[in-house]
């Protein structure tokens, strides 16, 4: 029998009645979660199947990015610091000169290195998909406060039945393409703004980045584990000394942990990231692409910002 157990100290499995499991397993079979158990139970059940080891590490479904431009990573710190008109003259009137389709391929690789090392799974890139679902809004939090933009009134449009979900913009407005960043954001700034440390608690929030995403944009095998989905999953570790001690997974999560606290991630049921080294993209060459098509955009940034 082939498969790949994956097993954690606690798994998320972001239902709506948020769920948390204890020290739990789950087997995936063909890309496909086939059974969910307790640990012990599940590595006695199947000791002839390659285990993926999550000890102090919480499993949860891989981050769902709504809204995104992954290859605008190539202008990433070159349009920091002005205002959303002078962000929008300069980067838009520089999108079309330097992009050419391979400078694109270019920014989505080192993109796509980024986003997985990070725990994302799935993204909606708006070079190619230009509208995202009609019924939900992308709330992309780390974009908007440093444009200057403005604060969504998240919790309001979740007490009205509004569809949100989170993303991160481009990484040029954005600084990074974090998911994690975006859901402790959409936590944090819901509290500061209602006056209310109760507003959007931490699993609301990572559910806004899964199961809520997953929705959003018609990803029906996706966002929850639950048996006969699709094994898009991460593994969080929290045993590091800004996440210690254990209690209650999904906050550790939103208020203590990084994205550099990602240690395994699968996707389609294929490990792609383990022990934090990514296995799919050759990351040091993808980035030293990458140095190449941003000094190309540089000098077309500066061209603009001079005239």
């Amino acid at each position: 029998m082939s498969g790949l157990l994956v097993g954690a100290d606690a798994v998320l499995v972001c239902d709506p009645d948020e769920t948390t499991l204890g020290a739990s397993a789950v087997l995936i079979e063909d890309g496909v979660i086939a059974a969910i158990g307790e640990l012990d139970g599940m590595r006695a059940t199947h000791s002839d199947l390659q285990v993926l080891d999550g000890a102090g590490c919480v499993l949860l479904p891989g981050w769902i990015n709504t809204h995104t431009h992954l290859a605008m990573n190539i202008f990433r710190g070159l349009t920091d610091d002005v205002t959303l008109e002078v962000f929008l003259q300069r980067s838009v009137a520089a999108e079309v000169d330097p992009l050419t389709p391979e400078l694109v391929a270019t920014g989505v690789r080192a993109a796509l290195a980024e986003c997985l090392l990070g725990g994302t799974t799935g993204a909606l890139d708006m070079y190619f998909f230009h509208e995202s679902a009609a019924a939900h809004i992308a709330h992309c939090p780390a974009s908007n406060l440093k444009l200057a933009c403005g604060i969504a009134p998240v919790a309001r449009m979740l007490e009205e039945g509004v569809d949100v979900a989170c993303g991160t913009d481009g990484a040029a407005s954005a600084g990074a393409l974090d998911m994690l960043q975006s859901v402790r954001l959409a936590a944090l700034l819901a509290k500061g703004q209602t006056q209310s440390p109760t507003a959007i608690p931490a699993y609301r929030a990572i559910r806004m980045a899964t199961a809520d995403a997953a929705r959003a944009l018609g990803w029906e095998a996706v966002g929850q584990i639950a048996v006969g989905m699709r094994a898009d999953l991460q593994l969080i570790d929290l045993g590091s000394a800004a996440t210690a001690p254990w209690h209650d997974p999904a906050a550790r999560v939103v208020y203590s942990a990084g994205a550099y606290d990602v240690r395994h991630v699968i996707v389609d049921g294929a490990v792609v990231v383990r022990d934090r080294e990514l296995r799919t993209i050759d990351v040091t060459a993808a980035l030293a692409d990458l140095q190449v098509a941003a000094d190309q955009a540089a000098a077309v940034v500066a061209r603009l910002a001079a005239s």
